[in-house]
C-alpha cells in the first residue's frame, strides 16, 4: 500500500488535521495517509500564516508535477481550509466525491438545520431548491446526492413531529443484547461468540434487568414513551423462555401496549425457531429483522454466517407464516469478493421474498474489525464499481420494488465514502428516524450502549455504558449512577 506523508498547520482546531486526513483518503483510497510533521517531506501540506493559507500538492506518483495554491482566510478557517483542499484535490484527480466535505454521519441533520435557517415563507419547492444550492456550493455535494438528502429528510418530516402540547418530552428504549452466534469478519460491535455464553450469561440478564428496574420506571414518570427497540448482537440468542421473560419483564415496568412499536432483531436465521418467532408474536412485537447481508453462500461462509441461503428464506417464511408482516433485511454491498455479479444474485433472492423493509449498507471497513487486518487478501470493489453497485441498488429497490429510502447515515471507512440507506414499502421504522435524527431522548440499556438525552436547550447529553461484557456486570451500580443522575441533576 503506497503513502501518502500529510503536513497540516497546527491550529485552535484540534481535529482539523485529522478531517483533512480523511477527506484526502476519500481521493486517495488505496494509500495509507500519515500525518508528518516535517512539512519538506510532505505530499500534501497546508500551510496556515496569520490570514492566509497555502496548499501544497506536491508529486503523488506524477512525475515532476507539484501544484500551489494561496487563499485568504475570508471564513471560518477550519470550513475553508477543507473547502479549498477539496477543490485542490479534485482538480488534481478529477474526481469529486458524491458527499463533497462532509464527514458527519447524519447528512440529514445538516438539511434540517439548513432549513431552519431558511425562510420558512418560500413554497417548499423554492425551499429544497434553496437547501440544494446551499449543500452544492458549500458542502461541495453532489447534486444526486443533496437531492437524496433532501427527500430522506422530507419523509422523516411527518413522522419525527412530536406533540408540543403533551406534558412530557418524548423518549423511545433500547436494549442490547451482546451476543452472537459467531463474530463476522467485518464486525467491530460489542458482541461475544456463543463460545463465552454460558460465562457471562447469567449474570449479563441479571444486571440487564438491574439496570431497567432502577431506571425505566423513572424514564416512565417523565416521558412519553415511543419506540421499543431490542438490539444487539443477536437478540434471538436467547431461548424463548428468555425473550419471553425479558419482554414480560420489561411489560411489568412499561407496559408494551404504550409503545407506538416494537422492533426485535432476529438478525441471524441460525438463531430462528418458530417458538421464538410466537413468543415475539404474542408479546406485541410488531417488527423484526432478519439480516442476511449477502444472498451467496460462498461470501456468508468467507464473512463467517454459519447458515445457508436456504435457512434465510426458511427463516423469513417462517415468520410471515407466525403473522410477523413488518421484516426488515440488511444487505451490504461492497463485501470482500463480492461483485456486481454476486450483487445481482442477492436482490434476485431479496424480490423473491418481497420483505417490508430493506437496509442498504456500504461496507465500512472498522480498525477494531478482523477485515481490517486481512483486507489485502481478498478481492473487493473500487470506487467507481461502487458507484455502480449502488446505482444498480437504488434501481431494484425504488423502481422495481416501489420502496421508498426514509432514513440515511454514512460511517468512517466506508467503500468510496458513500452510505447507508434504509427503504420502506410504507411502513418505516420509527425508532431508526429517531436515532439518525437525534429527534428525542434514547434511553438505552445494557453493554455497549448509549443514553442520548435531548435538553431542554438543544443539546445532547450522552451516557454511555462499558462495552465489555464483565466490566458491564462487575460495574452495573456504576452504569445506574451515571443514568440515575440525570434525574436528579439534569432536569432540575
Amino acid at each position: 500500500m503506497q503513502r501518502l506523508q500529510v503536513y497540516i498547520s497546527k491550529t485552535q482546531f484540534n481535529n482539523l488535521a485529522h478531517e483533512c486526513s480523511v477527506l484526502i483518503h476519500v481521493f486517495y483510497p488505496n494509500h495509507l495517509v500519515e500525518l508528518t510533521t516535517k512539512k519538506d517531506r510532505s505530499d500534501i501540506s497546508v500551510e496556515i500564516d496569520g490570514d492566509s493559507f497555502y496548499i501544497r500538492l506536491n508529486g503523488l506518483g506524477v512525475e515532476n508535477q507539484k501544484d500551489s495554491y494561496g487563499y485568504k482566510v475570508t471564513t471560518d478557517l477550519r470550513y475553508q481550509v477543507k473547502a479549498a483542499l477539496f477543490e485542490c484535490l479534485a482538480k488534481r484527480t478529477g474526481y469529486s466525491p458524491a458527499w463533497g466535505i462532509l464527514q458527519g454521519i447524519r447528512p440529514t441533520k445538516l438539511v434540517f438545520k439548513i432549513k431552519n435557517e431558511l425562510s420558512q415563507k418560500q413554497s417548499i419547492e423554492a425551499l429544497h431548491e434553496a437547501i440544494e444550492q446551499r449543500l452544492t456550493s458549500k458542502y461541495k455535494v453532489s447534486k444526486a446526492m443533496a437531492k437524496l438528502a433532501i427527500e430522506v429528510a422530507s419523509y422523516e418530516e411527518g413522522y419525527l413531529k412530536t406533540d408540543k402540547d403533551h406534558s412530557y418530552p418524548v423518549a423511545s428504549i433500547y436494549v442490547g443484547i451482546p451476543y452472537c452466534p459467531t463474530r463476522c469478519l467485518y464486525c467491530s460491535f460489542p458482541s461475544n461468540g456463543l463460545e463465552k455464553y454460558e460465562q457471562t450469561h447469567d449474570a449479563y440478564m441479571i444486571a440487564l434487568k438491574k439496570e431497567l428496574n432502577a431506571i425505566l420506571p423513572l424514564v416512565k414518570d417523565t416521558h412519553q414513551l415511543s419506540a421499543l427497540y431490542i438490539g444487539g448482537g443477536t437478540p434471538t440468542t436467547l431461548s424463548a423462555e428468555e425473550l419471553q421473560e425479558l419482554l414480560k419483564h420489561i411489560d411489568g415496568i412499561t407496559p408494551l401496549k404504550d409503545y407506538q412499536e416494537i422492533t426485535v432483531e432476529a438478525g441471524r436465521p441460525d438463531t430462528i425457531t418458530k417458538e421464538k418467532l410466537e413468543v415475539l408474536k404474542q408479546m406485541g412485537v410488531q417488527r423484526i429483522s432478519i439480516n442476511p447481508q449477502t444472498m451467496n453462500q460462498e461470501t456468508l461462509d468467507l464473512i463467517g454466517r454459519k447458515h445457508s441461503v436456504e435457512s434465510i428464506k426458511d427463516a423469513y417464511i417462517l415468520a410471515k407464516e407466525v403473522g410477523i408482516e413488518r421484516i426488515n433485511m440488511d444487505l451490504i454491498l461492497g463485501l470482500p469478493n463480492e461483485h456486481m455479479k454476486q450483487i445481482r444474485q442477492t436482490f434476485e433472492a431479496i424480490q423473491g421474498l418481497k420483505p417490508s423493509e430493506v437496509t442498504v449498507h456500504t461496507l465500512a471497513i472498522k480498525n477494531s474489525s478482523r477485515l481490517k487486518e486481512k483486507q489485502e487478501g481478498y478481492s473487493m470493489a473500487q470506487r467507481e464499481e461502487m458507484e455502480d453497485i449502488l446505482a444498480f441498488s437504488r434501481q431494484v429497490l425504488i423502481e422495481q420494488m416501489h420502496m421508498q429510502p426514509y432514513y440515511l447515515y454514512r460511517q468512517k471507512n466506508m467503500v468510496a465514502s458513500y452510505e447507508n440507506i434504509g427503504y420502506t414499502s410504507g411502513f418505516p421504522c420509527l425508532y431508526n428516524m429517531q436515532i439518525i435524527e437525534e429527534a428525542i431522548s434514547i434511553y438505552a440499556f445494557g453493554a455497549g450502549s448509549t443514553t442520548k438525552v435531548c435538553q431542554p436547550n438543544g443539546r445532547l447529553e450522552r451516557v454511555e455504558n462499558v462495552k465489555n461484557v464483565d466490566i458491564y456486570i462487575e460495574r452495573i451500580e456504576e452504569m445506574i449512577k451515571r443514568k440515575g443522575r440525570y434525574f436528579t441533576e439534569f432536569q432540575k
